[in-house]
């Protein structure tokens, strides 16, 4: 017999402990009794066995359920670590903020100093960085401090030094134009890997191209030129290229509207660093003017009874005219491969050497000398010339043979001095 009100009193009193939601007493699958609420998550249960002893005999009743919930707890460890979160955050924001000031008062502050002095650093004019500190420090942020003006400074004067050679290289490169335009003169250079051309602006009008315009490529140069013009500057160039050694050439070109014109032009080799030829560079002057002139003065001084010739540096004829080759008694072929060295019979080469210089510095000189002829007799020789740097250095000369003059001066010279000598003997006797 079992008492069920004493039963539901016992079961009231588990469902007052902490955390049990429900308590059930089953026997053969069938439910006896049922005190709670049913909870179907988080619910742990247990189960024990009800017996008795009856006369010494162990009677079982049934099976008591008793289920309890983990709610309570999953809150209060949640509530717990809310806790422990919010206390922890909020010890490492005080401490992070404290950091923080501290980072910014010591090292923070001066760095967004020496950033905005590096933001506003003007090379013009020059600036010292100082940071507002209490004491004066030898620290890392004095080194860096101390770093940076002496950079700054040496900043200040390579700019100074920079911006007075740039000034000093537009005077140059704009006195450089206005030379190549006046003396009709440009340069240009040639890259031998690629056979890319480069010109100056003013090689761009001697040629009559524009100069927006990129310059004709090397291999249609040959254009610009005669054939036999071409043949001369390929062949020069590829020997230049070669040996290393420069060559100087008077070209006749081929203008855009069918016409010639003459060109003086010379190229020198470019190397690299391991002394290996890149490249060539030259100039180029428009000369035809110049070879005009010379087609009339060639014509003037070929129908000119005195005696005409032209010579480089070297002394060396480069023109020669009829009137002299039969002065002396050379061809004009023969001269054209002799000096002045081979012909002159008055003056050592010493003294000739320093004539040279003489009509350099002054542009021009008229004296007499004595040229030997091809036949061995000596020759009197009336001299003017003027000198030209043009083409490297030119004499233009001038001869006027006053052999007979001379001769005549003399005879005359010897009769007077006998009709003195007559007088004075006639008076004594």
């Amino acid at each position: 017999v079992v008492d069920n009100e004493l039963v539901e009193v016992q079961m009231k009193g588990i469902l007052k402990i902490p955390d049990i939601q429900s308590v059930e007493i089953r026997k053969d699958d069938q439910q006896l009794f049922y005190s709670g609420q049913a909870q179907l998550k988080n619910i742990k249960s247990h189960q024990f066995i009800l017996s008795y002893n009856h006369n010494g005999l162990i009677k079982t009743l049934g099976t008591c359920y008793v289920n309890a919930t983990f709610d309570r707890i999953y809150k209060t460890l949640i509530d717990r670590a809310i806790i422990i979160l919010v206390s922890q955050g909020t010890k490492t924001f005080l401490v992070s903020t404290f950091i923080f000031f501290l980072f910014y008062h010591l090292i923070g502050r001066h760095l967004k100093t020496i950033a905005k002095y590096a933001q506003n650093l003007d090379l013009k004019n020059e600036q010292k960085l100082t940071l507002k500190r209490n004491k004066p420090l030898k620290d890392e942020l004095s080194l860096v401090t101390e770093s940076l003006n002496t950079m700054t400074h040496s900043l200040h004067i390579s700019h100074k030094e920079l911006y007075s050679a740039n000034e000093n290289l537009r005077k140059s490169e704009k006195d450089l134009k206005a030379s190549q335009r006046i003396a009709l003169l440009g340069s240009w250079r040639l890259d031998l890997a690629t056979n890319q051309v480069v010109w100056t602006e003013e090689l761009y009008k001697t040629y009559g191209f524009d100069p927006t315009l990129p310059p004709l490529p090397y291999t249609d140069h040959m254009k610009l030129f005669t054939p036999d013009s071409w043949e001369k500057l390929s062949t020069a160039l590829a020997r230049t290229s070669e040996t290393g050694i420069p060559y100087e050439l008077e070209l006749e070109t081929v203008k855009e509207d069918g016409s010639n014109g003459w060109m003086w032009v010379r190229g020198e080799v470019v190397n690299d660093s391991a002394g290996k030829i890149i490249g060539l560079w030259g100039a180029a002057q428009d000369i035809t003017e110049r070879k005009l002139e010379q087609e009339r003065y060639k014509t003037t001084i070929e129908s000119s009874i005195d005696g005409f010739w032209i010579t480089n540096l070297k002394g060396e004829f480069l023109e020669v005219n009829e009137a002299y080759s039969s002065m002396i008694g050379y061809k004009r072929d023969e001269l054209l491969k002799m000096s002045i060295m081979d012909i002159e019979a008055l003056e050592r080469s010493e003294e000739t050497e320093k004539r040279i210089e003489k009509i350099i510095r002054n542009g021009s000189d008229r004296f007499e000398s004595r040229h030997r002829h091809k036949k061995g007799h000596i020759i009197d020789l009336e001299i003017s010339t003027t000198y030209t740097p043009d083409s490297g250095g030119l004499f233009f000369v001038f001869l006027r043979n006053i052999t007979d003059r001379n001769r005549m001066e003399k005879q005359v010279q010897q009769s007077q001095k006998m009709e003195s000598i007559g007088t004075l003997a006639s008076g004594i006797a």
